[in-house]
């Protein structure tokens, strides 16, 4: 439609607005159900001609307080760009499932979004909000744009909002199947979104938007081929903590590790114990088998050697230890047995160098999961030095932008301004 259809319409209340919505909605089943695709470009005639009159444009329109927008439904485009709301902006319930388009749009009063539902592309690059800008339940489905949107009394809340956009999954599935690649404009909509989550010290959601950004650059490119490390880096630490925003994560993944190398050191005992084939393979074995029956005996000493494994295993993973150091020499000396040249009363238990090696990358591993996980959940050292941020976050951020040229990356943009 244009301007005139527009507002003649818009002036007959929602009822009319709806039942027209509807019939747009009936048209576009009817074409979609003959073959037409919507999604090819360039687009048919038939398309061409069902957007221009689906679209309802209100560009450089000025509304006054009776003007509500309140549980309308947009089929196509909808265009206020430059339009001027001097009172209330009522679009709450609203759903636009076409474009919306609000550049450079001036909200003189309260702005009311929530609730409402935005089916694909949103634009609110270059707005002027002069009060509250009010998101609550509202849900876009893809990333929205706030490039140099400008509110003067604050930023507004970006936690009570929804932002879904198509997940790294499906971005891997349709870089496999060759489908093209995901929206090049979505990582700098995640960066606004960033700096618009610290203005308004909303660091939690703050570090969502930069999960999305980093999942937003996978879509773009193949970066196990250009990146393969930092890609790497990415993946673990995602799978680890889906970038430092779950405490359960890795807490579970400290689990496996302790509970992995417990295993491997009860290997290790149960081939010098000579239990069973002196073997890697056998060792593994035998290890399941005598959880299954028999049991295991010390080589020297008293003790457990199933507990004394997991007690070996948690000195690696906890730093403060599980004792005194003759507590570990005694692990040791039921697990490994003691060295033959030990003088007497002044024993010496074997340490194998395998057993070593282990435990040192156990204590990285553990070193890297144990570290605080979300802002807050941290000492107040790390919140004045890094402003609650993960230190993973931070050493992915580095990673991911591919660059190593200086502690500058070792922030996120955002955070760069608020420590300045």
């Amino acid at each position: 439609m244009n301007k005139k259809e527009t507002r003649d319409l818009f002036a007959q209340g929602r009822d009319a607005w709806n039942a027209w919505a509807a019939e747009m909605v009936a048209e576009r089943e009817r074409l979609e159900a003959a073959g037409e695709n919507f999604s090819e470009f360039p687009p048919s005639d038939a398309v061409i001609a069902w957007r221009s009159e689906a679209a309802a444009d209100f560009s450089e329109e000025k509304f006054a307080d009776a003007d509500s927008f309140a549980a309308f439904k947009f089929p196509g485009a909808a265009i206020f760009r430059k339009a001027v709301f001097s009172g209330y902006a009522d679009f709450e319930k609203a759903v636009f499932s076409g474009t919306a388009v609000f550049p450079e749009a001036v909200f003189s009063d309260y702005a009311f979004f929530s609730e409402a539902l935005f089916e694909t592309e949103a634009y609110f690059n270059a707005i002027k909000a002069n009060s509250a800008f009010l998101m609550v339940q509202t849900r876009f489905l893809v990333v929205p744009e706030f490039l140099h949107a400008d509110f003067k009394s604050e930023a507004p809340r970006l936690d009570t909002c929804r932002i879904q956009p198509r997940g790294f999954r499906a971005q891997f599935l349709r870089l496999v199947k060759g489908e093209g690649k995901g929206n090049p404009n979505d990582p700098g909509r995640w960066r606004v979104l960033q700096k618009l989550a610290d203005d308004g010290h909303d660091h939690i959601s703050e570090q969502r938007f930069f999960r999305g950004e980093l999942l937003a650059r996978r879509g773009l490119e193949e970066p196990w081929k250009t990146e393969p490390f930092g890609y790497l880096i990415s993946l673990l630490y995602q799978i680890t903590s889906n970038f430092g925003s779950s405490l359960v994560l890795p807490v579970f993944w400290w689990i496996v590790t302790w509970l992995g190398c417990a295993w491997f050191y009860l290997t290790e005992h149960m081939i010098r114990a000579a239990n069973v084939e002196a073997t890697a393979a056998g060792a593994w074995l035998g290890t399941w088998n005598r959880l299954r029956g028999d049991g295991f005996t010390c080589i020297a000493g008293t003790g457990e050697p199933f507990f004394a494994a997991l007690g070996l295993s948690a000195s690696k993973s906890l730093f403060a230890g599980i004792g005194p150091a003759r507590t570990l020499d005694q692990i040791h000396v039921c697990l490994y047995g003691i060295h033959p040249r030990s003088v007497y009363e002044s024993f010496q238990p074997v340490i194998p160098g395998w057993v070593t090696g282990v435990g040192v990358i156990q204590f990285l591993l553990s070193a890297i999961l144990i570290f605080p996980v979300r802002p807050g959940i941290a000492d107040p050292v790390q919140d004045q030095v890094t402003g609650g941020l993960d230190p993973r976050h931070l050493f992915t951020v580095a990673l991911a932008k591919g660059r190593a040229d200086g502690i500058s990356l070792l922030v996120s943009p955002t955070q760069v301004g608020a420590h300045a």
